[in-house]
């Protein structure tokens, strides 16, 4: 949580009165509540609740980190802030209706029963209650929103920097691995009663397993993630989330409540590596390969499984991610910004922009009242930014904005806020608190034009220090309609089967006939030779370095097997197909 949004800031929140971040504890399932002075308006059936379900990668984080005190002051408002269980404890799942995962998400809906059955008591009003979060939290409002579970429990939503469109919103879970280790472990644990044994653990094992569960994954799999799970594959009576949470978006099935969504300019940037990010043409290239090289092989096992006669050609893809990304003029190839801003854009619109953008499409065909948005602005108080010109607004650096943290007094030391950041802070807890209230962000069109986002308006608002809504010169519309429309064609082209027991079949923009079947079988098997000769050099550079380079020569290996996958069944098919026609 600290990489994520910067030492100074954590250390911030982190620092405040009460606050311990580094003391957990398994009872855990708590909830604040922060109450407006005074009585509601009379015949209002009390004032608008808010339930915020904070950040942290469902696996870190804490609802006391952001102090509502000032937004619920300024705007008159309930806010509820729940804990819920991260980790293994809240997300682990072995496929079955025992332990099917998503319990983290099941407290939250706990917590929109108790404001239900409870927040009269404080002067809200269960019938006009808003959930709001951001990261993993702006995630679960969109799984709420997809889940069969929580119907009724709220009647507006805001996901920030988060929600169901983004890649890796939901995780696979991996039964076989987590048995496996307990089974290993010295607890007495049998495959037959794993769940009564899991359950009967104490909590230090179940922690202990957290972090050394990584290690178990292979290397191919990528990093280990605990998250929500689409538990409707394998339990049949009242999962959480039935279907793939897109699909339940894109075929109209979601709650139709007005939701907000949006995210920052840089939202994907490590600010605890700025002086690796890519300042010309090669360290562009070579960045993005890396970065992309290892997600294609991810990619390539879900779309392929296990066929030994598929392969995707994961040099087609990157290709195509360089040639709409990289600075095409001649007098830009070593422009440091350009080519840095174009790889922070690249990473964001991947990551982020995209899914939101998508997601707003899907929520918007279905009549839902929806409000999209770009934060911009970068505070211009001391500390309270990344000290580089260069840097926009990366992950969680719009939250103090929101949460009103100018007004706070719990902060030490104190900041000397800029009256620039306080004034938008109001603008911004502002159109929030409307939207809490009428379900539109906006009371005066005159002072912040915000639109509804529709299928004929598919326009954002830009927060800057001026606000306005998008046009072509300050979203690259291009950029999203890349990953939305054109990327998946390019994944599908990429990939490629072979079934020699089935008639030949000819791979559409191929033509398979003579001389050219010819040239593009002979090709292919020159291709493989490259890939045989590649490889060899490596053992031979392995030999003459010493063993610590056997980590890479196993990296490299893993990426060429892929392409030797993908040359060798072109070649094969080739030849069915030319002997089959010919």
């Amino acid at each position: 949580m600290e990489r994520s949004m910067g030492h100074y800031l954590f250390n911030l929140l982190s620092k405040q009165p009460g606050v311990n971040v580094s003391h957990q504890k398994e009872d855990c399932l708590y909830l604040n509540i922060y109450v407006p002075e005074g009585r509601p308006p009379i015949d209002s059936g009390g004032w608008p609740v808010i339930i915020w379900f904070h950040p942290g990668d469902f696996s870190s984080g804490s609802p006391v980190l952001w102090d509502p005190t000032a937004f619920v002051i300024k705007q008159k408002v309930v806010v509820v802030t729940p804990s819920y269980r991260l980790d293994i404890f809240g997300f682990m799942s072995l496929e079955n209706d025992d332990i099917p995962g998503n319990f983290g998400l099941m407290d939250q809906a706990a917590s929109m029963d108790w404001v239900q059955d409870h927040i009269g008591f404080f002067n809200g009003s269960k019938n006009d209650v808003m959930i709001w979060g951001h990261s993993a939290g702006g995630t679960s409002v969109t799984l709420h929103l997809a889940s069969e579970s929580t119907p009724k429990k709220f009647h507006k939503a805001v996901a920030m920097s988060g929600n169901a469109f983004l890649p890796g919103s939901v995780v696979e879970p991996r039964r076989n691995i987590i048995v496996n280790y307990f089974l290993q472990q010295e607890y007495g644990c049998n495959r037959d009663k794993i769940e009564t044994c899991l359950r009967n653990l104490d909590y230090t094992a179940l922690k202990k397993a957290s972090d050394e569960l990584p290690a178990e994954l292979p290397e191919e799999w990528g990093p280990w993630r605990w998250g929500p799970v689409v538990d409707g594959y394998f339990v049949e009576k009242n999962p959480f989330l039935k279907d793939d949470p897109k699909e339940v978006f894109i075929t109209k099935r979601a709650h139709k409540v007005p939701l907000m969504i949006g995210f920052t300019d840089m939202e994907d940037l490590d600010v605890s590596d700025l002086d690796n990010i890519p300042v010309n043409k090669k360290t562009f290239k070579d960045s993005v390969s890396k970065v992309f090289y290892d997600e294609l092989q991810l990619e390539a096992m879900k779309m392929l499984g296990n066929d030994s006669g598929c392969a995707l050609n994961e040099e087609f893809v990157v290709n195509s991610i360089l040639f709409h990304y990289t600075p095409s003029s001649p007098d830009l190839s070593e422009d440091q910004t350009l080519f840095r801003k174009r790889f922070i854009e690249l990473l964001t619109d991947r990551n982020f922009g995209a899914g939101t953008y998508a997601l707003g499409k899907a929520t918007s065909a279905s009549d839902s009242f929806t409000y999209l948005y770009r934060f911009d602005y970068k505070m211009k108080s001391t500390g309270m930014s990344v000290n580089r010109d260069w840097v926009g607004v990366p992950h969680q650096y719009e939250l103090p904005i929101f949460w009103g943290m100018p007004y706070w007094t719990t902060i030490n030391p104190p900041v000397i806020w800029n009256n620039i950041d306080k004034k938008i802070s109001d603008i911004v807890m502002g159109l929030l608190g409307n939207f809490s209230r009428y379900s539109v962000p906006i009371q005066n069109k005159k002072t912040t034009p915000w639109e509804r986002f529709s299928e004929l308006n598919q326009r954002l608002l830009i927060i800057d220090k001026t606000f306005n809504m998008s046009d072509s010169s300050s979203f690259d519309y291009k950029n999203v309609d890349f990953w939305n429309d054109y990327y998946p064609t390019v994944l599908e082209a990429a990939s490629y089967c072979c079934n020699s027991t089935a008639a030949p079949s000819v791979r559409p923009g191929y033509h398979l006939l003579g001389v050219t079947s010819v040239v593009t079988l002979l090709f292919n098997i020159e291709s493989l030779f490259d890939q045989l000769r590649i490889f060899l050099s490596l053992i031979i550079n392995y030999n003459r370095q010493t063993h610590l380079y056997a980590a890479k020569l196993v990296k490299s290996w893993q990426l060429w097997q892929n392409r030797l996958l993908y040359r060798t069944t072109s070649a094969v098919c080739f030849a069915i197909a030319f002997l089959g026609l010919n």
